[in-house]
């Protein structure tokens, strides 16, 4: 298959028509069979390609211009170190604006090999823009032997890793590989069969269909790859985005977690709910936080309404206890963080009435012991 031809076809028909770029449109072939049971709708998003030190020194511009709109860099391997052509691959494709993903060629034999891969891989992506994803590519032949719940655990320790850090993980191997040697993992395939059509009958995100693509700015052979999930779409450059009811924050096509400020405020982006942002209230280490479903999960500081019950929220998002102010405008907090209202508590052998509006009026011109 060669992907010049089919892109040259798709532009033109862009040019005359303005229609989607769709292979799907251009040559249905390629478009992966339905099966039974577990088969997806095979919805073409794009075509791309996968690069390594064996297509030379690339000119980015003349791929990115030739049609092509995604490309998987290889990072290296762990037999041949980081690929010589990796930093110049990435830096070109960054340069033109072009989606780049990467994928790491590894032959981890236990789940502690795979983390230090992963690890290889974050050191390497670093300095980079990865606007998609990061891959393992699992096929070596010494891994044949390893059973294939291990060799489950042993991928789905790598993507763990990666998917900590806020990449989106996806596993490489062949078509028979995934069927009778790898165990079911919950991380995205990434698929190699080299024929006209994908028959695999399980979920999957890439095919890589071929060897021998030939593109513009890159003399040698080229893998083909297409897309099977809108990775465009759900793989953002900055900012909010919301899916299957949760929304989730990105910077530089990342995923946050944990706390994270943006646009001068604070959320909390929560590992184990796989990043999304939390509303209401949460509780960590430090004590309750509101966060406010009405402004997108925003930590509320400051004197606020919540629920209808008054709260004073420290810097932190903490709710205070204790007196507030002085006479004639003293209010009270209780050890819940509730300010006290509308009715009479006794706070250190003291009787104290409290107004409506949580003002104290009795006894008048109280003046509380200082907090310790």
């Amino acid at each position: 298959m060669r992907i010049r031809h089919q892109l040259r076809k798709n532009q033109a028909m862009k040019r005359g028509g303005g229609v989607l770029f769709s292979l799907l449109l251009v040559i249905a072939a390629i478009t992966a069979p339905f099966h039974a049971g577990r088969a997806q709708a095979a919805t073409h998003y794009a075509a791309g390609i996968d690069v390594s030190v064996y297509q030379g020194v690339i000119d980015w511009q003349a791929v990115k211009d030739d049609g092509v709109q995604f490309a998987m860099i290889r990072v290296g391997s762990h037999k041949k170190g980081i690929d010589t052509q990796f930093a110049a691959n990435m830096q070109g494709a960054n340069a033109v604006g072009l989606r780049a993903g990467v994928y790491y060629y590894s032959v981890a034999a236990t789940v502690d090999e795979a983390r230090q891969d992963a690890n290889i891989v974050l050191n390497a992506i670093a300095p980079y823009t990865v606007s998609f994803p990061v891959a393992i590519d699992y096929e070596d032949s010494t891994l044949k032997s390893i059973a294939p719940a291990d060799q489950a655990a042993i991928v789905t320790a790598f993507c763990d890793v990666i998917a900590a850090a806020g990449y989106y993980p996806m596993v490489y191997s062949s078509r028979n590989w995934f069927l009778s040697r790898m165990g079911d993992i919950k991380y995205d395939r990434w698929i190699a069969q080299y024929s006209a059509a994908l028959d695999y009958p399980g979920a999957y995100t890439m095919w890589q269909s071929s060897s021998h693509g030939q593109v513009k700015g890159i003399g040698y052979r080229v893998d083909v790859n297409h897309l099977y999930k809108d990775l465009f779409s759900f793989i953002i450059a900055d900012g909010f985005t919301t899916r299957d009811g949760k929304t989730y924050l990105y910077r530089n096509y990342r995923k946050q977690l944990g706390w994270v400020e943006y646009n001068g405020e604070r959320y909390v982006c929560e590992p184990s709910d796989n990043g999304a942002v939390q509303t209401g209230w949460f509780t960590d280490s430090l004590g309750r936080h509101y966060l406010d479903p009405a402004q997108g999960g925003k930590l509320l500081t400051g004197l606020q309404v919540i629920e209808g019950d008054a709260y004073l929220l420290d810097g932190n998002g903490l709710p205070y206890s204790g007196w507030s102010g002085t006479w004639p405008e003293l209010y009270y907090f209780g050890a819940d963080g509730k300010m006290v209202k509308d009715q009479t508590v006794t706070i250190d052998n003291t009787a104290c009435t409290f107004g409506k509006d949580g003002r104290l009026t009795a006894p008048k011109e109280y003046a509380p012991a200082p907090k310790q």
